[in-house]
This record gives C-alpha cells, structure tokens and sequence, in this order.
C-alpha cells in the first residue's frame, strides 16, 4: 500500500490511452459522433476514486495465537478504487509503527466483500481491564488506531484529489486527441477518393474480380504425416505484383497526395486495389494487414503471400525488411514482395541504383528473373535452404511543395 510512484502510472496510464485512440480503423472513427468517442474513452481510461466507508465496524474475536487471547479489528469496507491504494500520493504523511498501515482482506464468498482492517493482539488481562468499564471500552475503540487511521484517511484524501485532477486533464487530451485523428482520417478520407484507380478494378489488366485460388500441398512421406501449406500459383502471384506495380506508378502522379501519410496508410490504399480486383474461395482470408506493415493473404491462419511496405531509409533498412520478410517466410512455396516508397530523396536515380546493389549483393540472393526499371522479379533463399520468389518494387512520391 502507498509504495508506487502515482505520476508514473498517470503517464502510463496517458500513454495507453492515446495508443488506444491511434490504434481505431479510420472508417470507425468517422462513423462515431465525437461526443460518443469522447465518452467511450473517457470511460474505458479514467481512474476511480477510491470510496470506503465513513465508518469503521469493530470487531472482537479469539486470537489464534496461544500468547494471546483476544484480537481488536477496526474494518473499513471498500467500495471502489481499490487499485489506486498501490499508490502513493504527492503529500504523503507515514506515521512510523510496527503496523502503520491496514491489511486487506475478503472474505472469499460470492459477495466478495473487501476491507481493509487494523488489527492488535491482546492479551486476557488487558481485556478484562478494558472491559470492565464502559466508558473506558468505548475510549479504547475510539482511540486504539486513532494516529493511524487519520493519517491512512488523509493520504487516501490525497489520492482522491489527485485522481480527479488527472482526470480533468485525461478528459480535455482525449478531446485533443479525437479532435487531431478525425480531421486527419477525414484528410485521409478525401485522399483515398481522389485515388479513384486505386480503390476500383484495374481494367487495362482485368476487368472483372478474379478468383484467387489458395492451393494446398502436404509433404507426406508415409508413415508419419506433416502439417499442411498453403501457396497461390504463379499467374496469380504474377498478377498481384503486376496490380501492386501499377498503383504504385499510378501514385507517382500526385506525389503531393502522398505528403502527410505514412507506411501504413499507403499500404492501405494499394490494399484497396488488389482486395477490387480479387475475390477468395472458402478457405483463403482476404488481404488484410498483419504486423504493422504487412500485406497478407492467408488460409487457416498460415500465409501464401506476404508483402512488407518500406520507406527508402538506405539500403540497411531495405535489407532487414528482407530478413523480416524471409523470417515469416515458413511454408515451402514462398511468394513475397517488397514494396519501397522514396519522399525524402531528391537524386532519384540514385535510389534506383542503390536498390539493384543491395539486392544483387545480398548473400541471400540466387538470380533475377526479370528487372524492368524500379521492379525486380528475384530467386531468393530463404532460410530452410529452398528457394522462394520476391519481387522487389520502388515507387517515388518526393513531392516538394511550392510556397
């Protein structure tokens, strides 16, 4: 009780609580009204006050131990908050004793009854003394934790005081904060419908939804049988990077479009893209966002296709999205690709050049099947020594603006 540093936990709590309004799809947040998001919130993450009960009950009973005969219990029943009492508030009053502080307690049955109680062991003597006159019994129950209990009381004060002042403060950032995430979703919003072709099926490619089939294979040498995995063909993988390339050329366009978002929401506009132009049979899942960044199709919760969205950081960062991708890479059919976005590099070219270095030098690197400007079809080894196919592309949103 009262051993934690209060501030702590309120900035923790800050923390979680802006993570939480962050981490909501950006269709959710502009389907809610901002007072309902603001009360959601406020209610999910606020803390409680801590409410026990103005007055203590007394209690006498036989002491376990054989020194003593009797125990005297002051119990304070506790209603709420009792979390918060792990934490010691700002003005912080100790009065020094062998047992300064009450013990909590609860008795266990389906009325979870909790209280704190203060507690002395006492020998027969000193009970028939005190017994033996009224007046003097009733100034021993008032008095006999008295220091102790007005100084837990006042700390619990504090807390309480404190708790509503984060709160206030909790309530005015969520309303920062909500206010900040919808007019940027809203921005977002305007962005993905501006970005036409890249939400509708791509005609010049297919005209219609294509059924993307999920195979299986098993390798069964018998007696003993393995798990099975799952790939989608060729011409299917083909056909994704193909879609994927071209929106991302497409993009190039309107750099300026692409200015304020990060590697998540352009992973999430080329996922509009390839979820118009496929449709999935029972078993596959469609595309959707694993990890961070990921772009993945799977089937029973095992993927057949992965691809990892990057910003061009150099080619060390490239590099380790390879190994990150090769790590999830653990079905025998590998289909990957890598997706890099340049908006910090005016010398283009030089982009283009680092990428054919990095990925020819790699140790991993077999052979490349087909490169044509920024797109790079490669043979890889991955790292249970088979091979799979990753296809590097590179698209360029450096936009500098014109004040």
């Amino acid at each position: 009780m009262f051993t934690q540093n209060l501030n702590h936990y309120f900035s923790f709590i800050q923390e979680e609580t802006t993570r939480d309004i962050e981490n909501q799809k950006e269709d959710y947040l502009l389907q809610c009204s901002y007072d309902g998001l603001v009360d959601f919130f406020y209610t999910k993450h606020k803390l409680p006050n801590i409410d026990i009960a103005d007055k203590a009950e007394y209690e006498w009973k036989d002491s376990t131990s054989l020194n003593d005969s009797f125990k005297f219990i002051v119990k304070y029943y506790i209603y709420s908050g009792k979390e918060m009492l792990n934490y010691k508030p700002s003005y912080f009053s100790l009065i020094l004793s062998s047992n300064p502080y009450p013990t909590y307690k609860c008795d266990g049955s389906k009325s979870l009854l909790e209280w704190y109680e203060f507690s002395k062991s006492m020998g027969l003597d000193e009970v028939e003394e005190i017994l033996s006159d009224e007046k003097k019994q009733e100034e021993f129950e008032k008095e006999a934790f008295r220091q102790f209990i007005d100084s837990w009381l006042r700390n619990i004060r504090t807390l309480n005081g404190e708790i509503n002042q984060y709160n206030k403060e909790l309530l005015y950032s969520i309303k920062s904060k909500i206010t900040n995430v919808i007019s940027l979703s809203q921005r977002k919003l305007e962005v993905r419908n501006k970005l036409k072709i890249g939400m509708m099926p791509i005609s010049d490619i297919r005209n219609h939804k294509v059924k993307l089939n999920i195979l299986e294979k098993k390798d069964n040498p018998k007696p003993v049988p393995t798990e099975p995995y799952y790939y989608i063909s060729n011409e299917d993988y083909n056909l994704i990077n193909q879609i994927i390339y071209r929106c991302m050329i497409q993009y190039e366009r309107t750099p300026e479009t692409f200015e304020d978002l990060d590697e998540e929401d352009i992973r999430n506009i080329i996922l509009g893209a390839i979820n118009a132009n496929f449709e999935f049979d029972g078993t596959a899942e469609s595309f959707s966002n694993v990890g961070h960044t990921d772009i993945m199709v799977q089937a029973k919760s095992k993927a057949a296709f992965i691809a990892e969205c990057k910003f061009w950081k150099g080619k060390k960062y490239v590099s380790e999205a390879i190994t990150q991708l090769l790590n999830y890479a653990t079905y025998k059919d590998g289909k990957l690709s890598i997706l890099v976005f340049n908006k910090d590099v005016a010398n283009y070219d030089h982009i283009i050049s680092e990428m054919d270095s990095l990925i020819r030098e790699d140790e991993r690197y077999i052979s490349c099947i087909a490169h044509k400007e920024t797109k790079w079809e490669c043979i890889f080894k991955s790292n249970y020594e088979n091979s799979v196919k990753l296809t590097f592309m590179l698209a360029n949103y450096h936009f500098v603006s014109v004040k």
